[in-house]
């Protein structure tokens, strides 16, 4: 028989237990559910049986203690505090009974904590939904519930966010050609999560609004760096000089009549 020499509190959820076991001591951090639930007190007597039922049903109330805590700071899902509780070396069986019971107490509730994270998201993010995707498969939430969830953000909420943040990155891009500036914010929106259809087209009216920079005045600030790189009266030099500036998103046309024009003035 095992039987209870000492008990003691030591924080407000746990106690100190002090046992005798064959005429050896032993001293125990049991959670206070325990102590309850076994009506632990001085000289309490225990099989071994019921022994082992004890320290099973404590380890699981120091485990779901430890789960309230986590819970506290933030939303977890079953994946994400199961991985938590693992770190803290808690058995499998363990966790599993601990979400179980969380969710019996509505302490993991997926598809609410989802709605606020979708909300939380379209409010105070100006990315797409796509990274918003992507965020919640990493968090380890339901394929289904995240499909369920996501209906929130619509189509007229991506082309709006698209849109206002096009707007806020295209004044960075005066400098550069039309076809460039487009590029570039095509790449940008694509990588916040927008979808290429919604991005297509917010680009289009985005542009409209933008005032005409000619592309020869553009070209005409950049043009003496890359005739010092390539030689152009070199036919070679100058397929590569007029690539350099194809990539660089000014059209052919106005890279033609640069370098002719150049090639005129110092004839001149």
């Amino acid at each position: 028989m095992i039987k209870v020499v000492e008990i003691k509190p030591k924080t407000k959820t746990t106690y100190e237990i002090y046992i005798e076991d064959k005429d050896q001591k032993d001293c125990l951090i049991v959670h206070q559910e325990t102590v309850i639930k076994y009506r632990l007190m001085q000289h309490s007597s225990f099989d071994q049986t019921t022994w082992k039922s004890l320290q099973t049903d404590d380890r699981f109330h120091h485990a779901y203690a430890f789960a309230l805590s986590k819970l506290s700071y933030k939303m977890y899902t079953p994946k994400k505090i199961a991985e938590a509780m693992q770190k803290a070396a808690i058995s499998k069986g363990i966790q599993k009974r601990v979400i179980e019971a969380l969710k019996a107490a509505k302490y993991i509730d997926e598809a609410k904590a989802l709605k606020m994270l979708v909300e939380d998201f379209i409010e105070f993010e100006d990315k797409g939904p796509q990274l918003l995707k992507q965020k919640l498969q990493k968090e380890g939430y339901q394929a289904s519930l995240i499909e369920q969830a996501l209906k929130a953000y619509t189509d007229t909420i991506e082309a709006s966010k698209c849109k206002k943040y096009l707007e806020k990155t295209v004044p960075s891009m005066q400098n550069i050609p039309r076809a460039a500036q487009q590029q570039k914010l095509f790449q940008k929106a694509y990588q916040r999560g927008f979808s290429r259809p919604v991005i297509e087209a917010t680009i289009d009216e985005v542009m409209r609004q933008q005032k005409f920079v000619d592309e020869f005045i553009l070209i005409d600030r950049v043009i003496e760096k890359y005739l010092r790189r390539y030689n152009v009266s070199d036919y070679k030099e100058k397929q590569k000089c007029i690539a350099a500036l194809l990539r660089q998103g000014y059209t052919y046309e106005t890279i033609k009549n640069a370098i002719e024009k150049r090639e005129s003035d110092e004839e001149v």
